[in-house]
C-alpha cells in the first residue's frame, strides 16, 4: 500500500504533467500499478488517486438527470487534459486505457462498500467523451480502437448488473446504474451503442477474412465488441424508464425513410455470424416484449430470406443448440405480441382443394414439423434435444394453445405420436436438486401442464383426440397425478433449496420462479379436472384427498419458520387451490375432519406467525373451513364434536377481531377509488381485506347455526367483545356509504344473534341502537321516494360495482333486526323501538 501511496503522490502527478511532452507511457505504467494496489485495497486506492487530480471529478451534485443531459459540473481532470492534448493528437491511447482498467476494476469492490456512487463523474466523462467518439479516432498504435470499446462497456455493464435496494433507486438523487441506463438511452453514447450493433455482417465477414489467425485479430475483436455491444443493449431495455420513449428506442422502433434504406433490425436479424446469431435473436426476443413495433415491417424484403435462414438452422444437426433455443424463444414471444412474424414462420399453405381448418397436414406448416422432430420420444434427453432445447419447445407449444393458433394446433394433433412425445416428461421422475438442468425440467413439465389443461377445458370429451385420451389413460394407471402432487407440494415447502431468480433490484423475482411456474401450471390443471369430467384420468376419492392434504399440509410448512416473498406468493396460489377443491370435491373427501381440522390449525398458525393479517392467504383457508362446515350442517351423516367447535369459535373470533382492526379506512377506500394510481397500488390489497372480513363473519354466522348451545357461542362471542366491534365499523360504513356487500354480511350475521332470547339482549347491551338507528337513514336518503319504485340496474353507488337498490336491502334487515328485538326482548326494547320509528317514520308512511 506503501507503494500505491507514492505513486498517488500529488507531487509526482504534478510533475509528470509538466514534461512537454508528457510520459503516457510512464502516467499509464502509474496507474497500471494503482490498480494492481486497487484489487487489495479498494477504498485507500481510490482515495489516493482521487487526490492526484487526475481522475475526472464534479464540482456540483447531480440532482436530476437533466444535468446529466447537459454535463453540469462535470470536471475533465487531469486526465481529460492528456486526451484531448496529446493522446488524441498521437493515436495512442495507453492511458486511456489504463484509465479505463482503473475504472473497471473497482466497479465491484467500491460496490461490495456501498461506494460506487463516487465513480458517477468518472462515468459520466466515459460516456460523454469517450464512449461517443472512440471510433472517430485515429489510431497509430495499440491498443486498437475496438479495445477501447470493449473497455467501455464492460464498465457500463457491470454498472447495468449492479443489484441495487428499491430504496437507493427511490432516492432524490439518482443512482449511478440509473444514471448509466440514462446516459445511453439519452445522450450521444445510445446513438455509438447502435451505431455498434448495426455493424453489419458484411463489415464482419470481411474483417475476419483478412485475420492471419482465427482466434485474434480486428475481426475477432469487432465480434467481442458488438457482442458486448448486445450485452448492454438488453439490459438497458429492460431497465429502460416507462414514462418516454428514449432516441435509442425510437430508433429501434421507427421506419426507415425510403426502401433503399435497410432498417437496424433487419441488420441485426441478419447476422449469420456463428458467434453473433444467439445474442441477435435474444435481443430480437427482447425487443418483440418490451417495445410497440412490428418487427416484419423492420425486415422488410428480406424477411422471407431470414426466415428460411432460421428454420434451417432449427434443422440442422450441427447447429449451436444455444441458437437453436433462442430462436424458439424467440418465436414464443411473437405468437402474442408479433403476429404478423409469426404468420410468416408458421406460413399456413392451404391444402389443395380444401378450405377447413382440418384438412392443413403437418409438412404444410412451416416450422411447425421442426418442432415435432425435436420434441420425438427418442430424442428427449439425448445431445439432440437436452432440457433447455426441450422447455423452449414446449413454450413454443403452450404459446401457439395460449393464442388459440388453431391451424398450427390441429397440424401438431394430427401427427400420431405427438401427444405421447409432448407430454412424455409427466411420465418420468424429476432429478434431486442438484441436476443444473433442474429449471428447464420444471419450466417443461409446466408448460405441459397448461397446455393439457387448456385443451381439456376448450375440447369436449367426446371430440377429444384419441391420442391425448390414451395418453390421459396412462397417466392414470402409473399413478403419476399422486407422484406430481408430491413433487410440486415438496418444492413449495422446500423453497430455500430450490433454484430462485432474482429481479433487477436483487428481491427474487417470483415471476420467473420455475417452482411458482410449476404451482401455477398445476393449479390451471387441477381446476380444470375437478370442474369437468374426464373420465380417462379416473380420478378415485383416494387421489383426490391426498392431492388436497398436499396442499394443506405445504400452506402449513410455510408458517413453520419466517414468511419469505416467495413463500407468501406460493402459500396465496395453494391457498387459492386448497379452497376451489375442497368445493368442488367435499364429497369425495371421506377424511373430511382431519383435513378440517388440519385447515384449522394452519389458519391459527398464520395468525401467531406475524402481527397482521395475510388475507391473500387466509382467504381461501377461512373459505375451504366454511364450505366444510356448510356441509356438515347440511349432511346429517356429519357430526362435529362440541370441543372442536369450540375451539372454531374461539379461533374466527380472534381472527375477527384482528381483521376488524385492520379494516380498510374511509380515507383510504376514497382514495384508492378516486385516484387511478393509488387505485392500482392499494386497491387490490383493500379489497382482500375486505373479503376476509366478509369470509370470516360467514364462518361465525355457521359456527353459530352448528353450536347447539347458544351459551357456548353468545359467551365466546361476548368474551371476544365481538358485537360491539362489528357494530362499530358498521356504522362508519353505512354513514360513508362504503362496502354494501360487508355491511350486507354482518346484519345478515346479527339477525342470526337476534332470533335467541340471549343474542337479542347481547346486541341490546353492545349498543346497536348507538350505532344503527340513525346511521340506517343514509341508506335511503338518495333513493325515489315511491317505495315501490325499484332502482334501475344502471344505477351505481358509491362503492364500485355495487347497485345503490343493495343499500335499500340494509335497510330492510335493519328493520327485520329492529322487529326480532323487539319480539324478543319486549318492553325492555320498546323505547328503543319507539326511537327507531321516529327516526325512520317518513320512509316508512311512504
Amino acid at each position: 500500500m506503501k507503494l500505491g501511496q507514492n505513486i498517488c503522490s500529488n507531487a509526482i502527478w504534478s510533475e509528470f504533467v509538466t514534461f512537454n511532452p508528457p510520459p503516457l507511457k510512464l502516467l499509464a505504467a502509474a496507474v497500471d500499478c494503482v490498480t494492481c494496489v486497487a484489487k487489495q485495497q479498494p477504498r485507500q486506492a481510490w482515495h489516493e488517486m482521487k487526490q492526484t487530480g487526475l481522475l475526472p471529478y464534479l464540482t456540483e451534485n447531480i440532482d436530476n438527470m437533466a444535468e446529466v443531459l447537459s454535463g453540469q459540473g462535470l470536471n475533465a481532470g487531469l486526465y481529460g487534459n492528456l486526451l484531448a492534448g496529446c493522446e488524441v493528437p498521437q493515436g495512442n491511447y495507453l492511458l486511456t486505457e489504463a484509465f479505463l482498467d482503473f475504472v473497471s476494476d473497482l466497479v465491484m469492490p467500491l460496490y461490495k462498500l456501498g461506494q460506487e456512487e463516487q465513480l458517477q463523474p468518472c462515468l459520466m466523462y466515459i460516456l460523454r467523451e469517450i464512449f461517443p467518439a472512440f471510433q472517430k479516432w485515429r489510431y497509430y498504435s495499440t491498443p486498437k480502437k475496438e479495445i477501447i470499446g470493449q473497455k467501455c462497456l464492460s464498465i457500463t455493464h457491470k454498472i447495468l448488473n449492479l443489484n441495487v435496494p428499491k430504496e437507493k433507486l427511490q432516492a432524490k438523487r439518482p443512482h449511478i446504474r440509473q444514471l448509466c441506463a440514462y446516459s445511453l438511452l439519452f445522450t450521444e453514447a445510445g446513438k455509438a451503442l447502435l451505431e455498434i450493433i448495426a455493424t453489419g455482417v458484411e463489415t464482419v465477414e470481411l474483417l475476419l477474412s483478412q485475420q492471419s489467425s482465427q482466434s485474434e485479430g480486428s475481426g475477432e475483436d469487432l465480434v467481442q465488441l458488438i457482442q458486448m455491444a448486445f450485452s448492454v443493449m438488453n439490459r438497458l431495455l429492460l431497465l429502460r424508464s416507462h414514462d418516454q420513449l428514449s432516441p435509442v428506442e425510437v430508433a429501434l422502433s421507427s421506419q426507415p425513410a425510403g426502401y433503399q434504406n435497410q432498417h437496424i433490425v433487419g441488420v441485426i436479424a441478419g447476422m449469420t455470424n456463428p458467434l453473433l446469431p444467439k445474442l441477435a435473436t435474444l435481443f430480437l426476443r427482447r425487443l418483440a416484449v418490451v417495445l410497440p413495433m412490428s418487427i416484419l415491417a423492420c425486415l422488410g424484403a428480406q424477411a422471407e430470406a431470414l426466415r428460411d435462414i432460421y428454420l434451417m438452422r432449427l434443422q440442422s444437426a450441427t447447429e449451436d443448440l444455444g441458437l437453436k433455443t433462442g430462436i424458439l424463444e424467440l418465436l414464443s414471444v411473437c405468437v402474442e405480441s408479433q403476429p404478423g412474424l409469426i404468420e410468416l414462420f408458421l406460413n399456413v399453405q392451404p391444402a389443395p382443394q380444401s378450405n377447413t381448418v382440418k384438412d392443413v397436414q403437418v409438412g404444410q406448416v412451416s416450422c411447425i414439423q421442426t418442432v415435432l422432430d425435436l420434441i420425438d420420444s427418442r430424442r428427449q434427453g439425448s445431445y439432440q434435444c437436452p432440457p433447455d432445447l426441450l422447455s423452449a419447445c414446449t413454450n413454443f407449444i403452450h404459446a401457439l394453445w395460449l393464442g388459440s393458433r388453431e391451424t398450427a394446433m390441429v397440424a401438431l394433433k394430427t401427427k400420431p405420436n405427438f401427444w405421447s412425445s409432448f407430454c412424455m416428461s409427466l411420465l418420468k421422475d424429476l432429478p434431486s436438486i442438484g441436476d443444473q438442468f433442474l429449471p428447464y425440467k420444471i419450466k417443461t413439465v409446466s408448460y405441459i401442464f397448461k397446455v393439457l389443461a387448456q385443451e381439456i377445458y376448450s375440447v369436449p370429451s367426446s371430440n377429444m383426440d384419441e391420442n391425448l385420451k390414451n395418453f390421459l389413460k396412462d397417466l392414470a394407471a402409473k399413478n403419476r397425478l399422486k407422484y406430481w402432487s408430491s413433487y410440486v407440494m415438496e418444492g413449495v415447502r422446500d423453497t430455500d433449496s430450490r433454484p430462485q431468480d432474482t429481479s433487477l433490484d436483487g428481491a427474487v423475482d417470483v415471476t420467473e420462479n420455475p417452482v411458482h411456474k410449476l404451482l401455477l401450471a398445476w393449479k390451471n390443471f387441477l381446476v380444470v379436472v375437478s370442474k369437468m369430467q374426464v373420465a380417462e384420468l379416473k380420478l378415485e376419492d383416494g387421489v383426490k384427498e391426498l392431492i388436497v392434504v398436499d396442499l394443506i399440509e405445504a400452506i402449513h410448512a410455510q408458517f413453520t419458520g419466517p414468511l419469505t416473498e416467495l413463500g407468501h406468493t406460493l402459500s396465496k396460489t395453494c391457498s387459492a387451490l386448497y379452497f376451489t377443491l375442497v368445493t368442488n370435491w367435499m364429497s369425495s373427501l371421506k377424511s373430511w375432519s382431519p383435513i378440517m381440522n388440519r385447515c384449522q390449525d394452519t389458519l391459527v398458525l398464520s395468525m401467531s406467525s406475524g402481527d397482521t393479517m395475510i388475507p391473500s392467504i387466509q382467504i381461501g383457508l377461512i373459505g375451504a373451513l366454511l364450505a366444510f362446515l356448510q356441509s356438515v350442517r347440511t349432511e346429517p351423516s356429519k357430526k362435529m364434536d362440541m370441543s372442536r367447535l369450540r375451539e372454531m369459535l374461539v379461533s374466527v373470533c380472534q381472527m375477527l377481531i384482528q381483521s376488524t382492526r385492520e379494516l380498510p379506512s374511509i380515507r383510504d377506500l376514497q382514495t384508492s377509488r378516486d385516484t387511478p394510481e393509488q387505485s392500482d397500488r392499494t386497491f387490490g390489497s383493500t379489497d382482500h381485506r375486505l373479503k376476509l372480513q366478509i369470509v370470516i363473519c360467514c364462518a361465525l354466522d355457521e359456527l353459530i347455526h352448528l353450536t347447539e348451545s347458544p351459551e357456548v357461542w353468545l359467551t365466546i362471542l361476548q368474551e371476544h367483545m365481538v358485537l360491539a366491534a362489528l357494530l362499530s365499523s358498521v356504522e362508519q360504513y353505512v354513514n360513508a356509504q362504503e362496502c354494501v356487500h360487508y355491511v350486507q354480511t354482518v346484519f345478515t350475521m346479527l339477525v342470526t344473534v337476534a332470533k335467541l332470547d340471549k343474542g337479542a339482549e347481547a346486541l341490546a347491551t353492545a349498543g346497536l341502537t348507538h350505532h344503527v338507528c340513525l346511521s340506517v337513514t343514509r341508506c335511503y336518503q338518495n333513493m325515489d321516494t315511491n317505495m315501490y319504485q325499484r332502482p334501475t340496474p344502471s344505477k351505481k353507488s358509491k362503492v364500485s360495482g355495487s347497485q345503490s337498490g343493495s343499500w335499500m336491502g340494509v335497510y330492510c334487515m335493519g328493520l327485520e333486526l329492529y322487529s326480532s328485538l323487539l319480539e324478543r326482548l319486549r318492553f325492555a326494547f320498546l323505547e328503543d323501538a319507539f326511537n327507531f320509528v321516529g327516526c325512520h317514520q317518513d320512509r316508512i308512511q311512504q
